[in-house]
């Protein structure tokens, strides 16, 4: 497989994926991608600062709080999947429809 990988192709593949065990990863594996990226999991401030751009102050904080592991793609659908639940059932306590949609989540 790794000679197959070798060969010069037209053709480019964008991989990701989460792993916690990359410096153990074996260097034939890790040679074969030409960049690597490695993010430190999102603090409750980290996730705060980044709800702060789609939630108000205080249900960015409830929701930061509420969220640890949550990576930025489970966040986006957060506040995706709570702005669709809040268009659906009109008006409802913010709080408590987030916590909704996070306990769908986890």
């Amino acid at each position: 497989m790794e000679s197959k990988l070798a060969e010069s192709s037209k053709v480019t593949v964008i991989l990701s994926c989460t792993t916690d065990t990359m410096s153990s990863m074996a260097a034939s594996v890790k040679n074969l991608a030409l960049y690597t990226f490695c993010a430190e999991p999102l603090d409750e401030s980290d996730r705060k600062t980044w709800l702060n751009y789609f939630l108000d102050e205080k249900l960015a904080v409830h929701v930061a709080k509420k969220t640890s592991g949550f990576t930025l793609a489970e966040l986006e659908e957060l506040v995706k999947n709570g702005k669709e639940q809040r268009e659906k059932k009109g008006e409802v306590e913010m709080e408590k429809l987030f916590e909704e949609v996070i306990d769908y989540r986890n």
